[in-house]
């Protein structure tokens, strides 16, 4: 009796426990599941790393409308004039600076090479715009800086400007305007306890005024009816952000060229990541205010008659990624109608078209509010 007993009672603890091929099974088991759990956290980070590219592209494209939108509508302002041919430039100035107020819209067509065309017929090579990328420049008054001319001047006098309003500086380019005519002047000299603003030839700022009167030879003064407003003229264009980098895939970005308060020209970066970007001109053919059709720069004929604009811009990311990724998108042939394949030549255009990064192209049409 009691050796059976004892005989079951070792048989019984023989049954507890694992055996090995079940540790093995359990072992696997928990290297799939781990396995499977790296899966899923990596796939979720390249997931989020592509939403996240995504994002900033878009953020970026945002910006960059924004900032040219905004410029594009206020190109032509000087007040409240109806006719900008009324606006007298007092200013040393060569065609084509961003002191030339003769366009208030000015394109550069960018055929493959920076001799590209624009209306000034002057070169923009210092620029190093990226090849096959249109630039465009505008120019207007600003009237969030502003103040009234609180006393009437004589062409040759100081602008007794109100005191209240914005208090400029000596060295900044300002437009005197009132509904009749405007000029463009430069300051010599301001009396920032009355606002008084001098206006003469004398002293060595850049780019200097030409005449010692408003109006230039005819001369013309300004009632209390007149403001006198900051100048301001921009110029965006794309470009590398090294120039002196050779490699056709090199970081690249939007850049804005513009006016500082001291009239030096001042050149910034804005967005990066801004491949190419293509200027089409909405030109009013019939006095209508819509236009009849948009146009590259080198076929406007009177640039009086654009009355709004189409940009397109290429943006990408600035991530790189291996083939296995199968996300990236081609570098376009064509945008907004202009080919790249031929502005680039086939060779940088294949070079590009391999750079495994994210691209996406944006559009807007912009209506001028002023005339030009």
């Amino acid at each position: 009796m009691t050796a059976a007993r004892n005989k079951r009672q070792h048989r019984a603890r023989r049954e507890f426990g694992f055996t090995l091929v079940e540790l093995m099974v359990s072992v696997i088991i928990g290297m799939l599941l781990a396995g499977a759990l790296v899966a899923i956290v990596v796939n979720s980070t390249s997931a989020y790393n592509v939403q996240l590219d995504h994002a900033r592209v878009y953020e970026n494209a945002r910006f960059a409308l924004e900032f040219l939108s905004r410029d594009v509508r206020m190109a032509g302002y000087f007040g409240c004039l109806e006719n900008n041919q009324n606006v007298n430039n007092n200013l040393n100035f060569s065609n084509g600076s961003l002191y030339d107020i003769d366009e208030p819209v000015e394109g550069f067509e960018n055929d493959g090479n920076e001799a590209g065309w624009r209306p000034s017929g002057t070169s923009v090579s210092g620029l190093n715009v990226a090849t096959g990328s249109d630039a465009i420049t505008l120019r207007f008054a600003n009237p969030t800086e502003a103040a009234k001319v609180e006393a009437p001047s004589t062409p040759d006098s100081p602008i007794d400007a109100d005191e209240n309003g914005y208090v400029f500086s000596t060295g900044e380019v300002v437009v005197v305007s009132d509904c009749d005519k405007a000029d463009v002047v430069q300051l010599t000299d301001v009396d920032k306890s009355t606002n008084l603003l001098s206006h003469g030839m004398e002293g060595e700022l850049s780019p200097g005024n030409a005449y010692d009167t408003l109006g230039g030879d005819l001369g013309d003064g300004y009632d209390t009816t007149g403001t006198v407003m900051t100048f301001n003229a921009v110029r965006y264009f794309v470009r590398k952000r090294d120039p002196g980098d050779t490699d056709a895939n090199a970081a690249v970005a939007l850049y804005r060229q513009h006016v500082g308060g001291s009239g030096v020209v001042i050149t910034e970066e804005l967005i990066d990541g801004v491949e190419n970007m293509q200027v089409m001109y909405g030109v009013d053919t019939d006095s209508d205010g819509v236009p009849n059709s948009y146009v590259k720069a080198n076929a406007v004929g009177a640039w009086r008659n654009v009355v709004s604009l189409q940009i397109a811009l290429l943006l990408r990311s600035n991530e790189e990624y291996d083939s296995a990724d199968g996300v990236a998108g081609a570098f376009p042939e064509t945008l907004m109608g202009e080919n790249l394949k031929t502005l680039l030549g086939d060779t940088e255009w294949e070079n590009r078209n391999a750079l495994r990064v994210r691209r996406h192209a944006f559009s807007t049409t912009i209506e001028l509010r002023n005339p030009l």
